[in-house]
């Protein structure tokens, strides 16, 4: 059996939005920009748009489906399409990482081949706690991609929480099998983290995982680690430094994933990043004024 494509990208932006709401639950009182854990009333609305986007994609999509299954019946279809997104009840939801694993679960089971169902996926379980899942996650991501920097990120997360906790019997039996099969190099997260910096630090998208660990292991380095990446967008020797990477840079700062941020911050961060793209006017969003920087 195998998950439509179509369908597949249904569920990872369903996971996604599910995953916001449960990292930053929806608080009528929050400020717009402020980067407390709290969905204000403007983002609220921007996830309400994905939500809407994502049940139109799916209901034209079933309907191309539906063509193509008149013609020719597939056996190995039957059974596989997600229920109908309903864009209000997937943010009325008072417990978005359980509506989250069911979007994830299917994509697993069916042997989806998107690197972000494996990523995606070890977010929700991760969240739950629930290792083998995790683990599941990592080895099929890595036979994907296993240079990818997310998938980075969630190896790193992977490896500190197993470091953090004990496994017996079966569960642990497993690990103890499975865990240098994905981790072939080395099971330390910093040692892993020093590795892939080596190997990968001449790539922006790249340097964002490095940057990310580095403030999992140490949040007080949260400083050094903007510093650094801001320089790099300057740096002709680092590649992929693209104003969609650089926007992504300003995304998981206003997230909280490089550290703690104020408005202002993410103000002069969206200008610093939007500098060498003048005409680009996507940064606008994050800047306090809502509009784009002034060159």
């Amino acid at each position: 059996m195998h998950f439509l494509p179509q369908f597949a990208t249904t569920n990872l932006l369903a996971i996604q939005i599910y995953l916001r709401l449960c990292d930053h639950p929806y608080d009528p009182n929050a400020e717009d920009g402020n980067e407390a854990n709290k969905l204000s009333k403007n983002e609220l609305k921007k996830q309400k748009r994905m939500a809407k986007k994502a049940a139109t994609k799916e209901e034209a999509d079933k309907g191309k489906q539906d063509k193509q299954q008149s013609k020719k019946a597939d056996p190995e279809l039957d059974g596989v399409q997600p229920e109908p997104l309903d864009p209000d009840q997937l943010l009325k939801t008072d417990k978005p990482l359980e509506e989250a694993a069911k979007f994830v679960e299917p994509l697993i089971q069916l042997n989806s081949d998107q690197i972000g169902a494996y990523i995606l996926g070890f977010e929700v379980y991760y969240r739950k706690a629930k290792i083998l899942p995790m683990l599941q996650c990592l080895k099929r991501g890595a036979e994907l991609d296993p240079t990818n920097p997310k998938l980075h990120v969630c190896r790193v997360k992977f490896l500190m929480f197993n470091a953090k906790n004990t496994f017996d019997g079966p569960v642990g039996e497993i690990l103890e099998e499975t865990i240098p099969v994905v981790f072939p190099s080395t099971t330390d997260a910093r040692e892993l983290n020093e590795q892939f910096k080596r190997d990968h630090g001449h790539s922006f998208p790249h340097r964002l995982a490095i940057g990310e660990v580095g403030v999992l292991f140490d949040p007080t380095t949260s400083e050094t680690v903007l510093s650094w990446l801001s320089k790099s967008i300057d740096d002709e020797k680092v590649k992929g430094r693209t104003w969609k990477n650089c926007l992504r840079f300003v995304r998981y700062a206003k997230a909280g994933r490089l550290g703690p941020l104020n408005s202002e911050q993410i103000d002069q961060l969206a200008r610093r990043c939007q500098k060498p793209f003048k005409d680009t006017t996507a940064f606008g969003a994050y800047l306090k004024d809502g509009n784009t920087a002034q060159n």
